[in-house]
């Protein structure tokens, strides 16, 4: 008999009144002996859950109690950066953290101050972010006023960013402007390895927005080619913890990017530089398959010349055969074929290739599967032959080269039918009795 569950951490109530809001419990609790420092397994601590929420009365009572203004969780991070991006009250919150000790300048592990997480520009201003103008200037091009502001001693440094999160470089590389890029190189070159809060490079914005020369230019620094930046939306916000293990939501490489943007030649010039073709993103998917489901041929093309894996599964267990079996041009299919892609690769459900091509009824990629010994044999999890699909679907003309291909008309599947008993019409039927 499976016992009764742990009961619960009597500690951790100390973080439910501090979200809650709570200062008489809260002070009721530090009193009954929890302590004021208690942290959960992710180093949160209340006044970390004060601070994100932005309850300045139970602030107030636990630093009358000795917390910590300065601590930091797992990853590093400060009170004073949770009440930078606090839910409410961000402002005062940070004001009442900073009039006890709150430290504007403690990075967290990954390098971020508590400014780079505020929306607010109040609050960016308050805690030492940069100044606007910077930001300003670069998205509008001005190149020769960001010069004048740097030379000023007006911005410190280069290496901050907006409440974005994105750093200067990258917003010119994004926004496309290019007298802004070269003159931000001048001032500081480092800027082109340099990933910003989302973990993309000016490599990364390059590749999106196809800028070839730029892609050249910034390759020639050396930056961290393979490197992923982060999955942005709802699903993947935050990190998530499995077997106590934190996983980072990281997703696409500048390659993936080259693809989407359907830029064959720059997806050349990372291949030849070093770059990785077979690097998944977040959802499992690598070059190869975006560019499939892109139907890009030429992406396609220079990947596989790089050495891109044919047989690659994506999440789904299906290959990006499966994929150009179904749908898009003929051209698509033969390229994996031609780069020795496994006719014979079946998804969980025992569907191969040839399943999906006869099933859709494009004769031309049957007969291109069967000429690259793709075999008219395979049976799905239901029992069910390339021939079966193509009977139930009416395809006369995929059932022609199947039967000639030497495909069995009287096999029956896993509910006892045949191809024959299946047909879509009655001149089908007949022709699959008929070879029986």
């Amino acid at each position: 008999m499976q016992g009764a569950p742990a009961p619960p951490d009597r500690n951790s109530l100390i973080l439910a009144l501090a979200r809650d809001n709570r200062p008489d419990d809260l002070q009721k609790a530090i009193d009954a002996g929890i302590p004021v420092s208690y942290a959960n397994r992710m180093g949160q601590t209340a006044m970390h859950v004060a601070a994100l929420w932005g309850h300045q009365e139970a602030i107030k009572v636990l630093v009358a109690n000795g917390a910590d203004v300065k601590a930091t969780n797992s990853r590093g991070t400060t009170p004073l950066h949770f009440a930078a991006a606090a839910k409410s009250n961000a402002l005062a919150v940070c004001q009442l953290l900073l009039q006890h000790g709150a430290d504007p300048n403690q990075a967290d592990l990954f390098g971020y101050l508590p400014y780079e997480q505020a929306d607010s520009p109040e609050v960016r201003v308050l805690l030492g972010g940069p100044d606007q103008r910077l930001f300003d200037y670069t998205v509008e091009g001005r190149a020769e006023e960001l010069g004048q502001l740097v030379a000023s001693g007006a911005v410190r440094s280069l290496k901050v960013v907006d409440s974005d999160g994105q750093h200067v470089l990258n917003l010119a590389v994004r926004h496309k402007q290019d007298a802004v890029v070269q003159a931000l190189l001048r001032i500081d070159p480092e800027l082109a390895v340099l990933p910003d809060m989302t973990a993309n490079t000016p490599l990364h914005w390059a590749c999106e927005t196809g800028n070839t020369a730029l892609v050249q230019q910034l390759l020639a620094m050396k930056p961290e080619i393979n490197m992923p930046n982060l999955n942005q939306n709802e699903y993947s916000a935050g990190n998530w913890v499995v077997a106590d293990e934190v996983i980072m939501p990281v997703d696409k490489a500048p390659i993936h990017l080259a693809v989407e943007a359907g830029a064959a030649d720059i997806v050349a010039l990372l291949l030849a530089a070093g770059a990785n073709p077979n690097l998944c993103d977040f959802d499992g998917a690598s070059p190869l398959h975006l560019a499939v489901e892109l139907q890009d041929e030429e992406c396609l093309a220079a990947l596989l010349a790089g050495g891109a894996n044919p047989n690659q599964p994506n999440k789904d267990v299906t290959s990006a055969l499966h994929a150009t079996a179904q749908r898009g041009p003929l051209r698509l299919l033969q390229l994996l074929l031609e780069h020795k892609a496994d006719v014979a690769a079946a998804d969980a459900q025992g569907v191969t290739p040839l399943h999906l091509a006869a099933r859709s009824g494009n004769a031309q990629k049957v007969a291109c599967l069967l000429a690259a010994g793709a075999s008219h044999g395979a049976v799905n999890s239901q029992g069910n032959t390339p021939l079966h699909l193509a009977a139930v679907n009416g395809h006369s003309k995929v059932a022609e080269l199947l039967l000639a291909a030497g495909a069995d008309a009287s096999l029956p599947n896993k509910d006892g039918r045949t191809p024959a008993a299946m047909a879509k019409t009655p001149e089908l039927q007949a022709q699959l009795a008929g070879s029986s």
